[in-house]
């Protein structure tokens, strides 16, 4: 088994043999719509976009005093 990672943006490289399961946690801000995914070579990349940040909003809200 043959193992390494570089760190530009992110990049990790694995051999293995035979049959074997990989999971990957994902960032909370990805847009999990948008997410790439290509096979080539025996190499897995994926591309995966960040989610704009939502931004705060202002919210008026009106109320009445009670007459009591």
């Amino acid at each position: 088994m043959e193992a390494g990672i570089k760190n530009e943006d992110y990049s990790r490289n694995e051999i293995s043999y035979g049959n074997f399961y990989r999971s990957i946690a994902l960032p909370a801000n990805v847009d999990t719509k948008n997410i790439e995914a290509t096979y080539e070579d025996g190499i897995l990349r994926i591309n995966c976009k960040e989610q704009p940040e939502p931004k705060p909003r202002k919210i008026n809200v009106e109320f009445k005093k009670s007459a009591t």
